[in-house]
């Protein structure tokens, strides 16, 4: 007999232990994460920003092959995507229980091209988060602002027209990997909580960006990630948030 759900937010089924995760001190799963990811992007409301769900993730960093690769590359357009986030999780076998795995959030900047790794548990994602990279840098197209590379486009061309010999025209580079300032966790178990909040945060940043006037995110995380408001009320908030949203009428059919 199946567990019953609690809530049916776009696809993204919560069920009763979902809930009871986050009224303990336990790893949050990755439904909780997807459908925090879920939520995210449906208030963001901008094809600029994807969130990518934590099994699609997981794929993406175990894929075996090119062809497997490519077709699950393919639907998520990143090419399109000015910031692109992915869950990196420490669990490469997929039997290994959940409570023993640590996450943390690698997240695609289009601007600066680069992948930026947020961990909030001193880096020990590192190798997961690189394996993550690794698998999708090449898919992910030109980096800079549209601007950029019209006034780039606009130089080659001039340049172009100066030249007496031809010469073969190099690919767009790979982007680069950094490992960010991010707020540590004081306990061994809320790294899901901050991987939703960064992202919370960041997609935030990113929407208001012109008016603060601030070319990175980092600043703003520093800020607003806090230990007190993650550790000690974001559990009891994603609870009243998943209440608010059957009251809207995302209730527990489907």
């Amino acid at each position: 007999m199946k567990e019953a759900k609690v809530l049916n937010y776009k696809g993204v089924i919560i069920r009763r232990s979902d809930t009871e995760i986050l009224r303990c001190s336990c790893y949050l799963n990755d439904r909780l994460i997807e459908f925090y990811f879920r939520y995210l992007s449906s208030i963001c409301g901008t094809e600029d920003i994807l969130l990518v769900s934590p099994s699609v993730s997981f794929c993406l960093a175990n894929a075996t092959d090119l062809g497997s690769l490519k077709e699950l590359v393919e639907p998520l357009s990143f090419e399109e995507r000015k910031l692109v986030f992915f869950a990196v999780n420490n669990n490469n076998d997929v039997s290994m229980d959940e409570d023993e795995a640590h996450w943390s959030l690698l997240v695609y900047y289009r601007t600066m091209h680069t992948f930026v790794h947020h961990d909030s548990l001193g880096g020990i994602n590192n190798w997961h988060a690189r394996r993550l990279y690794e698998a999708v840098k090449g898919f992910m197209g030109n980096g800079g602002s549209t601007n950029l590379v019209r006034k780039s486009a606009r130089r080659r061309n001039s340049e172009h027209k100066k030249r007496i010999k031809t010469s073969m025209v190099q690919g767009p580079a790979d982007a680069c990997f950094t490992e960010s300032f991010t707020p540590q966790q004081s306990n061994g178990y809320d790294c899901g909580l901050y991987v939703m909040m960064i992202a919370d945060v960041i997609c935030e940043w990113y929407l208001a960006r012109f008016n603060t006037k601030s070319l990175f995110w980092l600043s703003a995380l520093e800020k607003r990630v806090t230990d007190s408001y993650v550790e000690l009320r974001m559990r009891a908030h994603l609870l009243q948030l998943i209440d608010a949203l059957k009251d809207e009428g995302y209730d527990s059919s489907g």
